[in-house]
């Protein structure tokens, strides 16, 4: 029997990334700030006689967490075939303006590619291209970018399987096998 190469890739699971978007970025100062306060708050708790104040400001923070908790987004993606990936590339080459800005050469547009990218790797929520335009013209710069580079991550991981869990005694760079003996298998205490 030979090797069945739609069971393999229906059995594989793929790699996955996320990251949060906070929908109310004046609860991160403001815990950024409390935090702050915190550490002075604490220092005077222990040297001074007075009524503690560090507790009423844990307590703050963790209300702040818990509304971010709320309040923000989880967006998961997912790896996508490698010619889903290349056609998305094919469809969204760099514009001639876009290559004489770029310092580097460009694989694909810069502002096309990634929410077309977006929605072909999301998995939750789940996204079309137009919502993810959307997203992608809707954010700040830093949020576009990290939603791009999250759905990008798990187009290019590789897994290595570590050599103690692939049986086969071969490294992947050198192809030889190590003949060192388990710790507890060697006569002496090794330097």
């Amino acid at each position: 029997m030979g090797f069945d190469v739609d069971a393999f890739l229906e059995q594989r699971e793929g790699y996955e990334a996320s990251c949060r978007v906070v929908t109310k970025s004046r609860l991160l100062d403001e815990i950024k700030q409390l935090q702050d306060e915190l550490v002075t708050a604490r220092r005077l708790d222990d040297t001074e006689n007075r009524l503690p104040e560090a507790p009423k400001l844990i307590e703050r923070i963790a209300e702040l967490r818990e509304e971010i908790d709320r309040t923000s987004k989880v967006f998961r993606f997912r790896e996508i075939p490698r010619h889903v990936y290349e056609a998305l590339i094919a469809e969204f080459p760099p514009s001639r303006a876009e290559k004489e800005a770029a310092e580097e050469p460009l694989p694909w547009s810069p502002e096309k590619f990634p929410p077309a990218l977006i929605a072909a790797a999301s998995l939750e929520p789940r996204l079309d291209r137009e919502a993810a335009k959307k997203l992608w013209k809707g954010l700040p710069f830093g949020e576009a970018r990290r939603l791009f580079t999250t759905a990008l991550q798990p187009q290019g991981k590789v897994g290595a399987v570590p050599l103690a869990v692939s049986g086969i005694r071969e490294t992947r760079t050198t192809g030889t096998s190590s003949d060192t003996a388990h710790p507890e298998g060697s006569p002496e205490v090794s330097s």
